[in-house]
């Protein structure tokens, strides 16, 4: 919870009878009732343990992302993360520093990978942020399910591919950015989608 204010203390007044009185104006500017729990933490896939998306230890702070964490690729990595059961995070974000291309995919066809759509690199309400200057791109080869209305965006110069199921969940998601972005995967539930910069197959 984050809480500001502005106090000052003067004295305001003389009465008649020579008695001051001293006045305690408190004002308060703003507060936030914001739990803690909704500031995200970008956790950076590493895969040095295994290409289990689920295992801490493959995850820099360690801990798998949870509903209000962005999966980040922003660094060099060992294995490519594999869903072995359903998943959710906050957001996508593949940026610079990154290595070699992330591709997620998964065991199975079950498993889906929700996105809440969260705030990342300081804006919020965003699924998926690809903007590295590097020539890496970022493959959603898994099942994806929409937690929230949300924005993906493809500000690079590489294509953000989407091949696995896009279950729309019925939220509005609103694909935009000057890079190209391609589904592969069909799009369900009740679609309501502004399309910029999309190309569907």
């Amino acid at each position: 919870m984050k809480f500001c204010s502005t106090i000052s203390s003067h004295v305001s007044r003389r009465w008649p009878s020579g008695v001051f009185v001293t006045t305690i104006q408190i004002m308060a500017v703003a507060m936030l009732l914001t739990s803690q729990s909704a500031f995200a933490t970008d956790r950076s896939w590493t895969g040095a343990s295994s290409t289990v998306w689920a295992t801490s230890s493959n995850w820099n702070p360690s801990g798998v992302p949870t509903s209000t964490d962005n999966a980040r690729f922003s660094a060099a990595f060992t294995n490519q993360p594999r869903l072995t059961a359903s998943a959710i995070v906050g957001g996508l974000w593949i940026k610079t520093g990154v290595t070699k291309s992330a591709v997620i995919s998964a065991g199975s066809t079950s498993y889906v990978l929700t996105l809440n759509g969260n705030t990342i690199n300081g804006v919020a309400g965003r699924g998926i942020l690809v903007d590295n200057t590097s020539s890496y791109s970022l493959t959603v080869g898994c099942s994806t399910k929409l937690g929230n209305t949300q924005d993906w965006n493809n500000n690079s110069a590489n294509l953000l591919t989407v091949n696995g199921a896009v279950n729309l969940n019925a939220e509005t998601l609103t694909v935009r950015g000057n890079g190209n972005t391609l589904v592969n995967g069909v799009l369900s539930s009740t679609p309501e989608m502004a399309i910029l910069g999309l190309t569907e197959c």
